[in-house]
C-alpha cells in the first residue's frame, strides 16, 4: 500500500510487513534518548543531523505508518556506512519503525541505540549501533503522536456485557462469498477529544486508542434475503501474505454499532464519536485470539440496503485482571484476512 505526502511515495511494507503502533498519518511527536544518565531531547543540525544535548532545540518529527520526516519534510534513515539517525532532501526514509504502547520506538525489533559523543559541548550523535569507545546504550522513546498515557476524559458508554467465545454460525465467517470491506477506517483518541486523524489503512485498539469502521450496505441489497454477518477476522502471523499486526495484553475488546448514517467523515473527532453513540447498540466483550474469526452480529441485508452502517471497536474495560489490549493491524482481504467485514449469505 502506498501514502502520497508532501510528494513523496511512502511504500509502507515494500520492506516487509512490520507495521506501527502510532499508523496515524501526520502525526507530529517529539523523540528523547533514555539511559542512565536521565533523557535528553533530540533536536537537529541545519543539515538535518539528528544530535541531542547542550543548545540544541528539540525538533518536531512526523510519523506516517512505519517511518518518520522531520519538520522540513526530510526522510529520517540510518545512514551509511557509521548508521547514524539523519533526516535529507528527498530522501526515501528507511521503514520498518514501530511505537510500542510505552512510547519506545524500535527499529526491525531493535530497541537499543546508542549515544555517542561528537566533541561539541557534551552534544552526543544518535546510532544504530556503537561506533566507538564513547559511546552509551540507549533506548529512544517518543512522546505525543496520540499518547497512551491516561487522560480524564468522557468516553463512550459501555454497558455490562458478557465475555463472549467465537459464535457457532450456519454461514461460514469467511471470505469465501460475497462481502464489503469498510469503506472509511477512522482512527480516534480519548487522550486528544478533538483532534481527527482522518481515514487510516489501519485498525487499533488499546487504552485512549479506538477505531470507527464505515461501511456502505448497496442498495441493490434490498431485492435480496442474503444475510449480513459482521466479522472480525483474527488470524495467526504465519498465516498472513501481506499484513500484520502488533498485539499484547488479555485481548479484551468492545464493539458497538454507533448507528445508521451518522455522518461519519475525515473530520470526526473522539468528541464527535461520542456524540454519534449516544443511541449506540452495544454487541458485547470479546476475548481475542490469533487463528479465530469472531461473528459481531446478524443482521437482514435488505434492513439496511442503501444505509451507510458504523461500528466502533474499543479496549473493554473493567472485565479482566490483566494488562489491557494493544492490538494495530493492516487492515487486509488477502489471505488471510485480517479486521472487520460483513460477509453477506
Amino acid at each position: 500500500m502506498a501514502l502520497l505526502v508532501w510528494g513523496i511515495l511512502f511504500t509502507s511494507f515494500s520492506q516487509g510487513n512490520a507495521i506501527s503502533i502510532r499508523s496515524n498519518a501526520a502525526c507530529g511527536f517529539h523523540l528523547s534518548t533514555s539511559s542512565s544518565s536521565g533523557e535528553i531531547s533530540v533536536g537537529q543540525l541545519s543539515n538535518g543531523q539528528a544530535r541531542a544535548g547542550k543548545g540544541i532545540k528539540p525538533s518536531v518529527f512526523t510519523w506516517f505508518g512505519d517511518a518518520f520526516l522531520d519538520q522540513q519534510g526530510r526522510g529520517c534513515w540510518w545512514t551509511p556506512p557509521t548508521s547514524v539517525l539523519q533526516c535529507d532532501i528527498n530522501q526515501q526514509p528507511d521503514h520498518r519503525f514501530e511505537i510500542g504502547c510505552d512510547g519506545t520506538l524500535s527499529y526491525l525489533s531493535q530497541s537499543t541505540f546508542y549515544q555517542c559523543q561528537t566533541g561539541d559541548d557534551d552534544q552526543v550523535n544518535i546510532y544504530l549501533s556503537s561506533s566507538g569507545g564513547n559511546c552509551q546504550p540507549i533506548s529512544l522513546v517518543t512522546s505525543g503522536c496520540g499518547s497512551l498515557s491516561p487522560q480524564p476524559q468522557p468516553q463512550p458508554t459501555v454497558h455490562p456485557a458478557p465475555v463472549l467465545p467465537p459464535a457457532p454460525v450456519s454461514c461460514p465467517p469467511d471470505l469465501d462469498g460475497p462481502f464489503e470491506s469498510p469503506h472509511l477506517i477512522i482512527p480516534i483518541d480519548k487522550a486528544h477529544p478533538t483532534k481527527p486523524y482522518g481515514s487510516s489503512l489501519f485498525g487499533q485498539v488499546s487504552e485512549n486508542a479506538s477505531t470507527i469502521f464505515n461501511f456502505d450496505i448497496p442498495l441493490s441489497s434490498a431485492a435480496t434475503d442474503q444475510s449480513c454477518k459482521t466479522i472480525f477476522a483474527f488470524p495467526t502471523k504465519d498465516q498472513l501474505q501481506t499484513s500484520s499486526y502488533f498485539f499484547t495484553g488479555d485481548g479484551l475488546v468492545s464493539f458497538a454499532r454507533l448507528g445508521e448514517d451518522v455522518g461519519v467523515g475525515l473530520d470526526t473527532t473522539y468528541d464527535k464519536a461520542v456524540e454519534m453513540g449516544r443511541g449506540e447498540r452495544e454487541l458485547g466483550v470479546f476475548e481475542l485470539r490469533p487463528g479465530n474469526t469472531y461473528v459481531i452480529e446478524s443482521f437482514e441485508c435488505k434492513e439496511l440496503a442503501g444505509r451507510e452502517v458504523v461500528y466502533v471497536m474499543m479496549v473493554a474495560k473493567g472485565y479482566g485482571d490483566g494488562v489491557e489490549t494493544c492490538l494495530v493491524y493492516f487492515q487486509d482481504w488477502n489471505p488471510s484476512p485480517i479486521g472487520l467485514f460483513i460477509r453477506k449469505c
